[in-house]
């Protein structure tokens, strides 16, 4: 800690920028708690829920590379100032109209894509400025502090988010929420940044599709490579029905809802800690292509010890617990799988060829939670939450005992 601290002293205005991103993660995770309660008192429909999760996801799919060009030609730190005060009136906003009971899901979805749409314009920035304020041989040890402090933050807000809301109800942590974000549009505008580096950028379309197609072409003659975007892609999509039924989930089954929504958060954070953590001792026992193999059916087994957990004749207090052991492990099964797909792809995609097979990677692994959710969103209409969790279950399984005999992964050591 006090090395930390040292490293901010040392780097003053990088150290502002890492506390602006500390005070930002503490009110995300506010909100990722409150939003997703709110929208399921106001509907007491799991599938809006689903439906608004989905829908979420586009801005950051479809806008984020677009304004990342256009925020090179911009000031970064007025850019960024300004996104944190458009997210604060929008949070502002739900606020208001929650406490004068006008606030449908029609609106949560408007504006909360508009909360989204802000910050794929907001990530850019960030990160653009990062150069601007610390020296390049200080960027990997400024990134873990900068990375270890929000993570932190994010702990806290989550823990916090459910007894603030059971104490003080949604108005006061949406009001909490919306301080967080002037905080932190405050905290930027005392950066001073030196050269404010602003670039004239012009997108050759015709180059870009070149380059796109030529990178998709590679991507499926690279089999591994082809097969780990398969691979992102369902492990993402596998972790929707928990993003999504999960408060729908909560309210069905428990009393304390806010707190237990905050409690497993929580434990889905700390098992995506400790995988990360974990990964190397773990990959020098079981090589990559069993990690690959093994997350899934993992995964569907947490999902059928869900629907189990609540059907015991237990006390609520042992059903929560068990619940939170579950989520955990999907937690932690999360950031393995991940880790090794980046892994895997490190040391297959040739250099010249890196850029390209990454957005690839990253466009088709992001793009299956929107789809999935909307999936969910239909389908929550008319089956029953255990029945979904159930059905995922044997979706995970055929394609994990299809996958274990595919050429492309026996490749994979």
């Amino acid at each position: 800690m006090k090395t930390q601290f040292g490293f901010m002293r040392k780097n003053r205005e990088y150290g502002k920028l890492i506390l602006a991103n500390v005070i930002n993660r503490f009110g995300d995770s506010l909100d990722s708690i409150v939003f997703s309660l709110l929208v399921y008192q106001i509907s007491n429909d799991v599938s809006w829920s689903a439906l608004i999760f989905g829908v979420n996801m586009v801005p950051t799919i479809v806008l984020q590379p677009i304004f990342g060009a256009f925020v090179e030609s911009l000031k970064k730190k007025q850019v960024m100032i300004a996104a944190d005060l458009l997210r604060g009136i929008l949070v502002g906003l739900i606020a208001v109209l929650y406490g004068l009971h006008q606030l449908t899901p029609m609106m949560m979805l408007v504006i909360t894509v508009l909360i989204s749409t802000v910050e794929a314009f907001r990530v850019p920035a960030g990160n653009a400025i990062v150069p601007q304020l610390l020296d390049q041989q200080s960027y990997e040890e400024g990134i873990a502090i900068n990375t270890s402090l929000s993570r932190t933050a994010e702990l806290i807000g989550l823990g916090m988010s459910g007894i603030l809301v059971s104490f003080f109800g949604y108005q006061v942590v949406l009001l909490l929420d919306l301080a967080t974000f002037i905080g932190s549009a405050c905290v930027i505008a005392r950066i001073t940044v030196v050269d404010q580096m602003v670039t004239t950028v012009k997108v050759n379309f015709r180059a870009w599709s070149a380059d796109f197609v030529s990178g998709f072409r590679y991507a499926l003659r690279n089999k591994v490579l082809f097969t780990l975007c398969l691979f992102a892609a369902f492990l993402n999509a596998v972790i929707v029905p928990y993003n999504t039924l999960r408060v729908g989930y909560i309210f069905e089954n428990f009393s304390e809802v806010a707190l237990v929504t905050s409690a497993l958060s929580i434990c889905l954070t700390l098992g995506m800690l400790l995988g990360s953590y974990s990964y190397h001792a773990i990959s020098k026992r079981l090589n990559k292509r069993y990690q690959l193999l093994v997350m899934g059916p993992v995964i569907g087994f947490a999902y059928l010890m869900m629907t189990v957990a609540t059907t015991l004749k237990v006390s609520e207090m042992i059903q929560i617990a068990l619940v939170s052991i579950v989520i955990f492990i999907i937690g932690f099964s999360v950031a393995i799988g991940g880790i090794c797909t980046n892994v895997i792809f490190m040391n297959t995609v040739e250099k010249e060829y890196m850029a390209r097979a990454s957005s690839i990677l990253g466009s088709i692994s992001v793009l299956s939670i929107p789809l999935t959710s909307f999936l969910v969103s239909f389908i929550a209409s008319f089956l029953s939450i255990n029945t979904i969790l159930l059905m995922f279950v044997i979706i995970i399984l055929v394609i994990a005992v299809v996958s274990f005999n595919a050429k492309s992964l026996r490749q994979i050591q």
